[in-house]
């Protein structure tokens, strides 16, 4: 709570309303019984949670979080997710992170850039669209998987008994016997960071 009210303070909120926003945002977050303790005593998780409280404290039209899940355990990463999405209601989030999953439960709009330079945006389904016909599974033995490894960009290999499914995303058919299939947020990002 020291450490919100200073930030309040820094943000010209004044201590009285700015207690209250403190107060009504820990509490939003989870982090009501906390309160008290140093912010060395808690978890990464919960550190998280008071970054994304002390964002909110001014009530911000724009939120700008960079990688805000990184580190996390799934079950902490979901919960996270799940507050910046409820955050988002009425305000624009600038959401800067590598980990897809993120991405896909929480943008509307995605921007791709690579090396400082915007090379591709649009929602999720627009984004799969674009590389329609440039993913492809097959199945194959064990030496086929590792040259096909070795050959394209495999965005998944899961083995089935002695053999491999394994997912390509390439422009071309990467082998006589393999399918076109249906793209995935994942493919999106291997396709323009790897291609």
């Amino acid at each position: 709570m020291d450490f919100l009210l200073y930030m309040c303070a820094l943000k010209g909120i004044p201590d009285k309303q700015g207690k209250k926003r403190a107060l009504e945002l820990l509490s939003i977050v989870n982090l009501s019984d906390a309160k008290e303790k140093k912010i060395g005593a808690l978890s990464g998780g919960m550190r998280q949670r008071v970054g994304i409280v002390q964002a909110m404290l001014g009530d911000p039209e724009i939120l700008i979080l960079d990688e805000p899940t990184a580190g996390l355990d799934p079950s902490e990463r979901i919960r996270f997710r799940n507050l910046i999405s409820k955050f988002a209601q009425g305000r624009t989030v600038l959401l800067a992170t590598h980990i897809v999953s993120d991405v896909e439960c929480i943008a509307k709009e995605i921007m791709i850039l690579k090396d400082g330079s915007l090379i591709t945006q649009g929602t999720t389904d627009t984004l799969e669209q674009n590389i329609y016909g440039k993913v492809w599974e097959v199945t194959v033995n064990g030496e086929d998987a590792t040259r096909l490894g070795s050959q394209y960009y495999v965005s998944n290999m899961k083995q089935q008994g002695e053999r491999f499914l394994v997912r390509i995303v390439s422009d071309m058919l990467p082998a006589s016997d393999a399918v076109k299939v249906s793209p995935n947020l994942e493919d999106v990002f291997l396709y323009y960071f790897c291609g």
